[in-house]
């Protein structure tokens, strides 16, 4: 795998934050030249759901533990949101 595949690899219609980040993991494992963790980070929010980028594009993540733990708060504020959305109706 190279870097120009994981800039093609984007998040699925329906396909939950932690679902796409285990997803890029296994593919990042396949690379040959890895770049640094920084950006592929970078390149990993830029490919996310636009629900998902908004909450997550402007913060500096230096590796992967740290936006996983971000990005699984953002999954379940936004779980929780539509729930109670629903709900309403």
């Amino acid at each position: 795998m190279v870097l120009r595949n994981l800039k093609l690899l984007r998040q699925e219609g329906k396909e939950g934050f932690y679902e796409y980040l285990a997803r890029w993991m296994v593919n990042v494992t396949h690379m040959v030249d890895q770049s640094s963790k920084v950006n592929q980070v970078r390149l990993f929010i830029s490919n996310l759901q636009p629900i998902y980028r908004e909450h997550l594009q402007f913060m500096l993540f230096e590796n992967f533990i740290a936006l996983r733990n971000v990005g699984m708060q953002v999954e379940e504020k936004l779980s929780n949101k539509a729930l109670a959305k629903s709900g309403c109706n």
